[in-house]
């Protein structure tokens, strides 16, 4: 089994044939369709962090009647959106349904039409929301307080979720003419989010606002900045009042001297997009400079990969310089402490006792009096209102809208497990992004390619010799290709033909792909790439790992010889 299907991309893994006619035929890397149980933890890249109903879908318990059906349904959808978003939409739908088909005496969903299914929903509310609180009500009036809160009435927004469940499998089963589907549609009116009282489009648009809104405007993050640029590295005082003092003391100095972590801290955020945790865990000797003196930060991420693990991200000079200057500060902390971290606290409630930086206050402790401090204010006067999280926004926003940098490297720089969690941060949608893919090669000065459909796409895109040409060649680029983007290029497999033949391979790259097309702008990360194999390679030869040596010097050879096709 491939150890990379959480790479691939939903439409890639889980492909029905045309006809839906040999079904139990259908095997994937991880499971077959005939199995009534599915494992899709596979495709999740830190599957611990997802309960049971998440990663396992189990049909065993389903009415034969139905469980081709919704087995059928859940497959289709598997190719559409997230394996886990599948299985909590089966976990959370399917249980209601067998409970109203078995007090209904209903063995197949063949004769469901309009009336049964507003029959279910009626029964949902009934069930769930009338008679639970009716249930309640009349124990409270009794004064028995403790037996009246079982009777938790359901939320209409989650029933509604449940009901879509049976709405969009009825829908997809009589729209594909699946066996055994509905002889007509459901047809409702009014729709079902009105029946149930829930505003999707408001929801979206809310949901879509908050995000946006976490984007700190221009003047504000300049502002922010540069107060973090102008304040001194030292500040003097005890921070009175506070669950931290991030203090000090030396014999050798006058008074209590303190280290302005916060400057350093807001620097590293705006320019690196890190999460607060992934910054206060950086350790002494973070920061180094490869062969051609870019400058990378070793970092350790956690919350979406399966073990903690170290990766490299590229930073600029000031804010190399400015861990480089922190890490000699705070050498005195680590020397008394034992600690090999960047930055300290001394904690008044452990006898001052020095320990590591804390996150979980940053933002009520150190960001909000920074603001304050410098009299950071919106348009109204007021003092602007910032959130930690608030400089990932913005500078994945900035890196993708203002500096056309490709989504699959933001994607690698954060850590993400699909690019589809990375365009929460960036604010655009797949059409536009689609765009900036392209203009990113329109813009780029060598393209790289393997094969005739690769030569193809350099074509097409060597056409577009102005911007006025990106709308059609868009239009172009998605009728003869699927243009996906990848850490170090795009692939253009059409998985409208189904799987891709070179399903699970270590990388496009590596096997030389003909549907793997690349440029210059991907050319840091091939070079960074060819550094880490380097050290690995070293490594292993002293450790006397001739075998590991060997495999990964032939990995090495191939990426730079992709290094050396666009130098050259």
């Amino acid at each position: 089994m491939s150890a990379l299907l959480h790479e691939l991309e939903p439409s890639v893994a889980f492909v029905l044939p045309q006809n839906n006619s040999d079904l139990n035929s259908i095997v994937n890397e991880a499971f077959a369709y005939k199995d009534d149980v599915w494992d899709i933890s596979p495709f999740l890249k830190n599957p611990k962090n997802y309960p049971h109903n998440s990663k396992v879908m189990a049909f065993s318990y389903i009415p034969v009647g139905i469980r081709n059906l919704v087995k059928q349904h859940c497959y289709y959808e598997l190719g559409r959106i997230k394996p886990q978003s599948v299985a909590n939409k089966l976990s959370d739908g399917k249980e209601k349904l067998l409970k109203f088909m078995s007090e209904f005496g209903i063995q197949t969903l063949e004769n469901f039409d309009t009336e049964q299914f507003l029959q279910y929903l009626a029964w949902l509310r009934d069930t769930y929301i009338t008679e639970p609180k009716r249930m309640r009500d009349t124990l409270l009036k009794q004064g028995k307080e403790q037996e009246a809160k079982q009777y938790k009435p359901l939320s209409e927004k989650f029933l509604y979720d449940t009901s879509l469940f049976l709405k969009q499998l009825l829908d997809n089963a009589t729209n594909l003419q699946w066996r055994g589907s509905p002889k007509e549609a459901i047809r409702l009116e009014p729709s079902l989010s009105f029946i149930w009282g829930v505003n999707t489009t408001q929801l979206a648009k809310k949901k879509k606002a908050k995000a946006e809104g976490r984007v700190i405007p221009n003047p504000i993050w300049e502002k922010i900045i540069d107060s973090a640029r102008k304040v001194p590295k030292y500040r003097f005082g005890n921070s009175r009042g506070t669950k931290y003092q991030v203090i000090y003391k030396s014999g050798e100095a006058e008074g209590i001297k303190a280290i302005n972590f916060a400057k350093y801290i807001i620097l590293i955020q705006a320019f690196t997009g890190l999460r607060i945790s992934e910054v206060t865990s950086l350790k002494s000797g973070c920061v180094f400079k490869d062969k051609k003196e870019r400058k990378w930060l070793r970092r350790e991420t956690s919350k979406t990969v399966l073990e903690p693990q170290e990766g490299d991200i590229r930073i600029p000079t000031e804010v190399y310089k400015a861990i480089k200057e922190v890490d000699a500060l705070s050498e005195p902390y680590r020397h008394k402490s034992g600690l090999n971290n960047l930055f300290f606290a001394v904690s008044s409630k452990q006898n001052n006792s020095i320990t590591p930086f804390p996150s979980d206050d940053w933002n009520y402790l150190y960001l909000t009096p920074f603001m304050k401090r410098n009299n950071i204010c919106d348009d109204n006067g007021d003092i602007y209102k910032i959130r930690s999280h608030d400089f990932r926004h913005t500078f994945a926003s900035k890196l993708v809208n203002e500096y056309n940098v490709p989504l699959s490297v933001l994607t690698r720089h954060y850590g993400h497990l699909s690019m589809e969690m990375t365009m929460h941060y960036v604010h655009i949608s797949k059409e536009k992004l689609l765009k900036k893919s392209v203009e990113g090669f329109t813009q780029a000065s060598k393209i790289l390619a393997n094969g005739e459909v690769g030569e193809n796409f350099i074509k097409v895109v060597s056409e577009a010799k102005v911007e006025d040409d990106i709308e059609e060649l868009i239009e172009k680029l998605t009728r003869s290709f699927g243009v996906t983007s990848l850490p170090f290029g795009v692939c253009l497999y059409d998985y409208r033909r189904g799987h891709c033949p070179n399903l699970g391979v270590q990388s496009c790259w590596e096997i030389g792909c003909s549907s793997f097309v690349t440029s210059d702008k991907f050319l840091p990360n091939f070079e960074h790439e060819a550094d880490i194999l380097e050290s690995q390679i070293t490594r292993d030869a002293t450790l006397g790992k001739v075998v590991e040596a060997k495999k990964k010097k032939v990995k090495y050879n191939k990426i730079v010889k992709i290094i050396g096709r666009f130098t050259a």
